[in-house]
């Protein structure tokens, strides 16, 4: 689970995962065929239609709790050209761009909006000039005009340091989860925890708990001057004692990991006991397109892509308590598709004015 994987063996670990029916979409590198990127897609969709017009749904018997994700947006405010595979040849696609983003938000939550949560996967506030001139001060307000409910920080929120990353994350309106980054410091606040390790949410009929992780080889990643001050641990340490506090204690009906560790590490994890318990690892770091769910022994893992591209729509169904059936989707933010936000699109002519 530890190993950092070279490139090349990577690629062996995801294109054997492929073999294996993982799953698998495009990203880092790695492109799965196109022909069952498709019938995943068209699966989940058809499923998602007929789980909209379930019977006990829209007779008010049981309700629907719908959890978009985003991760490693890195401060990609513009419509921009995407990648994709089609019919064996390469085709680039206009994606992303804050105001479709938010449009499309706004649309899937109105659809369900008493039971919708929206949860981003770290790695937003670095990636672009705006960004790095400001420390990531300028995407603050456009992630909270967006209304994001849940965040996490990504291996590349430590970029400008322990204090800037602190004072970004915590204006941050949605709830900060991280159970691995802890102070180092040699002051009363050694050995806390920097942000809260869980959060427990009533919602759709049952109580859900998020417990966040971070990388924790980040420091070897990058300059360990960015994690100055910063102690990071690995999950399996005390990931156990989280989920029995959720599941015998809080009595939640389901636990997610919300992580930002990379596919290798994130599938790793899922096969080990001490997440037992877990529903799902919805994870970030690897830009993965997870198109279908990876079946770990104990979870299931998605990424929802990168660069404010896609978003992945988890749909649960739940009657009187229970959790009766469940549907992903990974969606394209498509700007032909989802109208620029005006409001959006004045915020981020505001930001970058005086950086012009």
């Amino acid at each position: 689970l530890h190993i950092q994987i070279p490139e090349n063996n990577r690629r062996e670990f995801l294109k054997n995962a492929g073999k294996l029916g993982l799953g698998l979409g495009i990203g880092g590198g790695l492109i799965s065929p196109a022909t069952a990127s498709a019938l995943n897609t068209e699966e989940a969709a058809y499923k998602a239609a007929a789980m909209s017009e379930n019977r006990a749904i829209k007779n008010g018997k049981a309700q629907l709790l719908t959890l978009l994700h985003t991760a490693d947006i890195h401060s990609q405010l513009n419509i921009h050209d995407e990648f994709f595979i089609e019919h064996g040849k390469p085709v680039y696609k206009k994606r992303c761009g804050f105001a479709s983003l938010k449009t499309m938000i706004n649309e899937l939550r109105k659809k369900n909006p008493a039971n919708t949560l929206v949860i981003d996967g770290g790695d937003c506030f670095q990636g672009a000039g705006i960004a790095a001139l400001t420390e990531g001060k300028a995407i603050i307000p456009l992630m909270n005009n967006i209304g994001y409910d849940i965040m996490l920080p990504g291996n590349w929120e430590v970029v400008y340091g322990k204090e800037i990353m602190m004072k970004d994350m915590f204006a941050y309106n949605g709830v900060k989860v991280c159970a691995n980054m802890y102070h180092d410091t040699k002051d009363e606040l050694k050995g806390d925890l920097i942000f809260p390790p869980y959060f427990i949410k009533h919602i759709a009929g049952i109580k859900i708990g998020f417990i966040g992780y971070n990388d924790p080889l980040t420091p070897k990643r990058q300059s360990p001057a960015y994690s100055d001050g910063i102690r990071f641990t690995f999950p399996e340490i005390n990931v156990a004692r989280y989920v029995n506090l959720l599941k015998e204690y809080e009595k939640c009906e389901m636990v997610f990991l919300v992580t930002h560790m990379g596919l290798a590490q994130q599938v790793g994890l899922s096969n080990i006991p001490e997440i037992k318990g877990v529903d799902y690892i919805l994870g970030a770091d690897t830009h993965e397109r997870v198109r279908k769910p990876i079946e770990g022994k104990y979870a299931k893992v998605t990424e929802p892509g990168a660069f404010g591209s896609f978003i992945s729509k988890l749909d649960i169904v739940i009657e009187n308590g229970d959790v009766k059936d469940h549907t992903y989707q990974l969606l394209d933010v498509d700007p032909a598709r989802y109208k620029e936000d005006e409001e959006m699109k004045r915020l981020i002519v505001k930001t970058r004015e005086p950086y012009k």
